[in-house]
């Protein structure tokens, strides 16, 4: 939002932003197998409760689908696959297309309930 973007400074999240979230993401990307390894380990957690089933759903069957649903989501993100178009993206591209997703007046207006575009 542009309460946010003025807090950058001059260049907003164009500048230092920009080149952090592209070292960030390069990190990511090198050390993907790590992270994704992390990851699974929740997935066959016993003690973890997936609170993003469905309600109506009922046994552990549903909750680990859901759970893999979620860590193949992460795999693609690190892995730069792109939601909509499924092509792989470079370091740069995935971040101006995630930076690009975050600020979009659509996205945010969805994300608070009482947002004032106005603002």
């Amino acid at each position: 939002s542009s309460g946010i973007n003025a807090e950058y400074g001059v260049t907003g999240i164009h500048g230092t932003y920009t080149l952090t979230c592209n070292d960030v993401m390069e990190v990511l990307r090198n050390n993907a197998t790590s992270v994704l390894a992390v990851l699974e380990t929740f997935v066959y957690d016993p003690l973890l409760n997936w609170r993003l089933k469905d309600p109506d759903s009922e046994g552990g069957a549903e909750m680990n689908a859901r759970a893999m649903e979620v860590l193949s989501k992460v795999r693609k993100k690190l892995y730069g696959v792109d939601d909509v178009t499924d092509e792989n993206l470079g370091v740069v591209e995935q971040v101006q297309s995630l930076i690009k997703q975050a600020t979009s007046s659509e996205n945010l207006c969805q994300l608070y309930t009482g947002w004032c575009a106005f603002w």
